[in-house]
């Protein structure tokens, strides 16, 4: 029997990436506080730079509140295709430089399995140093990379020294560096768990791994219990889903600062989350069929409604015009504390290409607002673009 692989994971995480690349754009913005944002005050931050963040000023905040807790700071509105294209350029020094065994997760964070790279004698480490060097060199980001066995170690260990970090979590550091760690710091466990969590005593990461706390795990977590138990032990998955792998489905969210039901700080977020699933589409060039948007409550499970199309699109009109339909229908006056966007029923884009038999002048972005505004008056679906239903 041959002996198992231990896994060398890295994730690697862009420092605040859109103001960072506001900042490389726009140098002048550097050292100044900052935020990206759209340009209602009733909006949401999408991205703080470090001089932001030291007034306690945070991702998914409301831009009111922001300008509250520093009245200069600097507002920027957003430009996604520069994201994406900074996104795609750190994807591909790391694939050039390094190695292709990569899955990207996000726009601003990929992990990388380095396993065949140390078994040449190459230390975990320095390969980090080189990374964040090399793609500092050549964009002038930072990024902070956690070092460990699995995908869950390295995104933790990479939270622990940010920005411009490098941290190892192996085995034998998990009782130093990951148990202490409040409950509300672990990757994926939600508000509504953490405070069940903590009414019933599990207040830190270690209580959670902590074997005489068993039972308590399976009565308050049901079938989740043993999946949560076995991440706070440091047992994950340590298999990479490489960006040469065509996904099934793309899907984004955010989570926000309090449960809200307003409108226009709402769709402003759909409006962001819809382009970054239309960069994505793009990148992967895939087309979608089918389009959901979830929502999450406080107290309540994800709900989720979609739409199933008859053709295949990653037009960001048609995709954004059917997240408003599904919203409006289904969500308009919940106050929600999480909502996402997903497509699905992927086919590539190869040879699929249709010009459009229209040569509008308006920006896509304009109409689909127009459309908003009358539907909103009406109070249901009157009027919908043309683009969206054809076949």
């Amino acid at each position: 029997m041959s002996a198992q692989i231990i896994k060398t994971i890295l994730h690697v995480d862009m420092d605040a990436f859109f103001a960072s690349v506001e900042e490389v754009l726009n140098p002048n913005l550097k050292g100044r506080p900052m935020i990206v944002c759209g340009y209602s005050r009733r909006g949401v931050v999408s991205s703080p730079n470090y001089a932001a963040r030291k007034f306690g000023i945070k991702a998914a905040m409301p831009v009111y509140h922001a300008v509250a807790r520093c009245p200069n700071v600097v507002m920027q509105p957003p430009h996604f295709s520069e994201y994406e294209k900074f996104s795609n350029e750190f994807v591909s020094i790391i694939a050039k430089s390094f190695t292709k065994n990569i899955q990207k997760t996000s726009i601003d964070e990929c992990y990388v399995d380095i396993t065949s790279i140390i078994s040449l004698g190459n230390d975990a480490i320095k390969i980090a140093k080189d990374i964040q060097k090399k793609i500092f060199n050549e964009l002038g980001l930072t990024c902070s990379i956690g070092i460990a066995h699995n995908k869950f170690l390295a995104k933790m260990a990479t939270d622990m020294n940010k920005p411009n970090g490098i941290t190892t979590l192996y085995e034998d550091e998990i009782k130093q560096k990951l148990w202490p760690l409040e409950i509300k710091e672990m990757y994926m466990v939600g508000v509504s768990t953490v405070n069940n969590l903590r009414k019933n005593g599990i207040n830190t990461i270690g209580d959670l791994a902590n074997d005489s706390n068993l039972e308590l795990l399976k009565r308050i977590l049901n079938k989740n219990w043993l999946f949560y138990y076995q991440q706070a032990n440091g047992i994950g998955d340590d298999q990479l889903e490489y960006i040469n792998a065509p996904p099934k489905s793309i899907a984004c969210g955010r989570t926000f600062m309090h449960d809200t039901a307003d409108y226009d700080e709402i769709k402003e977020m759909l409006h962001h989350e819809a382009k970054n699933i239309v960069s994505q589409l793009d990148e992967q060039q895939m087309l979608c069929k089918t389009i959901s948007v979830g929502i999450k409550k406080e107290i309540h499970k994800t709900i989720s409604k979609a739409i199933t199309l008859s053709y295949a699109t990653n037009d960001f009109g048609v995709i954004f015009e059917n997240v408003m339909q599904i919203f409006q229908d289904n969500f308009c006056d919940i106050a929600i504390r999480h909502i996402g966007i997903s497509v699905s029923s992927l086919i590539t884009s190869n040879n699929l290409e249709q010009g459009s038999i229209f040569d509008l002048e308006t920006p896509k972005d304009d109409y689909v607002e127009i459309v908003d505004k009358i539907n909103r008056e009406f109070k249901k679906r009157v009027l919908f673009i043309a683009e969206s239903k054809l076949k």
